[in-house]
């Protein structure tokens, strides 16, 4: 048998047939791909802070998707750093957004609170009474307010004992452009789905139990989309009586 039919005859080795290496499959990262499902579905991290466990999932699979590997580029390396970038971005956006929204509002009642004791040191009582007022029940802008509050018994009566009020008293005895301190940041919170701040102000002379505790609503006018604040409550914050102790 000549050697060229030998040759023929033996079967040849993969490499030696031309499937070396580089003609195998790549390897399949499915952690590639999980990686950019829960990277898209980070957009719902701008909606509330519980959805934030969304890019932190598509972090760990992008970061698995990521370990060594061989000669080949593994299949699902490509979506891995793209949901790698969605995750990041609107994991971002989910973390500042309410950090801004909180500054933004906690600006806003503040102003709204400062303005109300401007309102009231003013002897502007009528318009006191209906910026504690939500934005469903205030009277048009066109409204006579005094008129109103003086022909109405009802409304007349309601606006004594807003008068005789001990926290309107002190602000009016303060007078108008009294500097009242802000003596701690303004607290913005949730509660049963009404957004709320609470608002501290130290009355100017100092005084003890001066501090005037201010509890502001926030709700959105559906009309036309506006937000508007009113307050809830207004109080001195006084020192609590702790009874001696007892031996």
């Amino acid at each position: 048998m000549s050697s060229q039919t030998s040759e023929t005859a033996v079967p040849r080795m993969a490499a030696e047939a031309g499937y070396g290496v580089e003609d195998t499959p790549p390897p399949l990262r499915v952690s590639g791909y999980l990686c950019l499902i829960f990277g898209l579905l980070s957009v719902f991290a701008v909606v509330g802070k519980a959805a934030l466990l969304l890019p932190i999932l598509a972090v760990l699979f992008g970061l698995f998707a990521h370990r060594r590997y061989g000669e080949r580029v593994p299949v699902g390396l490509g979506a891995a750093k793209v949901g790698l970038v969605l995750a990041a971005g609107f994991g971002a956006c989910g973390l500042v957004m309410p950090t801004l929204k909180s500054m933004t509002l906690g600006a806003q009642a503040e102003q709204f609170a400062r303005d109300y004791v401007e309102v009231v040191a003013h002897d502007e009582l009528e318009l006191a009474m209906e910026l504690q007022k939500n934005y469903v029940n205030r009277f048009p802008t066109t409204m006579p307010l005094p008129a109103h509050y003086t022909l109405n018994e009802s409304a007349d009566r309601n606006m004594e004992e807003f008068r005789q009020d001990g926290v309107n008293t002190q602000i009016r005895n303060r007078g108008p452009g009294a500097e009242w301190r802000l003596t701690r940041p303004v607290r913005i919170f949730t509660y049963y789905g009404s957004q709320k701040a609470e608002v501290t102000l130290q009355d100017p002379s100092g005084s003890k139990g001066s501090e005037l505790y201010m509890l502001l609503e926030y709700q959105v006018d559906h009309r036309n989309g506006d937000g508007q604040w009113f307050v809830e409550r207004v109080m001195f914050n006084t020192e609590p009586i702790v009874a001696p102790l007892v031996l």
